[in-house]
């Protein structure tokens, strides 16, 4: 007695190993595209580092409403970094160092004052400052009254 092989009724499907092989090729072809994007291509972008900034002065004010020390929000043309009031040596130090813009990203206030340290206190005071980032795709501006901080379009949508 001869076993002849299983055959399939043409109105089966389609089967599991001939799923996972068409999901490998699309994972493939999708990894290769987001491996050809070049990451400077999203480093620059406004957008993002308006975000990043908007966060890390929220950040700031949490840290400074925790601990009851002032911070301060210090920027070059190189980047931005916090420094933070020590109550024991009663003197400024280094906090938390942040690249987050690289040329050509530029941060400037938006009133047109110099890049004076803008003071973060813990009692959530102080006026509004606005920063506008301009580099790779629409300007932003972060907004930043002391207390919190958001990120929009400088067009104001």
């Amino acid at each position: 007695m001869q076993s002849r092989p299983a055959s399939r009724r043409p109105d089966a499907g389609v089967t599991l190993v001939e799923m996972l092989v068409v999901l490998a090729i699309i994972g493939v072809a999708a990894g290769a595209i987001g491996l050809s994007v070049a990451p400077g291509d999203r480093a620059g972008r406004a957008e993002a580092e308006a975000v990043r900034l908007a966060a890390s002065l929220r950040v700031a004010v949490d840290g400074a409403l925790l601990s009851g020390q002032p911070a301060a929000l210090i920027w070059t043309d190189q980047g931005y970094r916090f420094q933070l009031w020590s109550l024991s040596g009663q003197t400024w130090r280094d906090g938390e160092s942040i690249r987050a813009f690289a040329p050509p990203l530029a941060m400037t206030r938006r009133d047109g004052a110099p890049a004076a340290p803008v003071l973060i206190d813990p009692a959530g005071t102080g006026g509004l400052v606005e920063f506008a980032l301009h580099g790779k795709g629409a300007p932003w501006l972060v907004r930043f009254d002391g207390f919190s901080a958001v990120a929009v379009p400088e067009d104001g949508s």
